[in-house]
């Protein structure tokens, strides 16, 4: 009957050991997740800014829209973001479709009307999702991006000229699959 008994408490005792360091494994890995994004999200938002110096050049005329798209490129490849640069009038200027060797989905998928994501969908969804980059704000968000096919981390920060008004937005596509995993 002891025998029983100790066998049961040992059990017991097992398993509350073992639901606390489950409880505890989940708990630590979504602060930890939680942690990187909100790093990678503050990377993005100030790569952004400064991105938005660049895009100023662009817009005086002191780069070519050749040099301006080479940056972006080139930025794309360091950063891992796929990168917009959207104007006043909500239209795409310039976007990021460099390929690393080996990589085979950097680009965007090539549009598909019938899934509702077509070249000018993706722009009016932008807009729609993005209007309060409009208005100043800055936007991220973390989904699953339809054009991209994966789960990526979105971030729109605002473009002012150097009068201080809005002339567009930058935004950041950057995959989370690394965070994830």
């Amino acid at each position: 009957m002891k025998s029983s008994l100790r066998r049961k408490l040992l059990y017991s005792y097992l398993a509350v050991t073992v639901f606390v360091l489950v409880v505890v494994s989940l708990a630590i890995s979504f602060l930890i997740r939680e942690y990187f994004m909100a790093s990678k999200q503050q990377e993005l938002v100030n790569k952004g800014r400064e991105l938005g110096r660049v895009v100023e050049s662009y817009y005086a005329g002191r780069i070519s829209h050749e040099q301006f798209n080479n940056f972006i490129n080139y930025v794309d490849d360091l950063l891992d973001a796929r990168i917009w640069v959207i104007d006043s009038n909500r239209s795409i200027v310039v976007s990021s479709s460099k390929r690393s060797q080996g990589e085979a989905a950097r680009t965007p998928r090539p549009p598909d009307e019938s899934k509702g994501y077509g070249t000018g969908m993706i722009v009016r969804a932008l807009s729609r999702e993005l209007e309060p980059v409009f208005s100043g704000q800055v936007v991220t968000r973390a989904f699953y991006h339809p054009v991209f096919g994966e789960n990526m981390l979105m971030v729109a920060v605002p473009l002012t000229n150097a009068n201080g008004a809005l002339s567009g937005a930058i935004v950041l596509n950057s995959p989370v699959r690394g965070i994830e995993q």
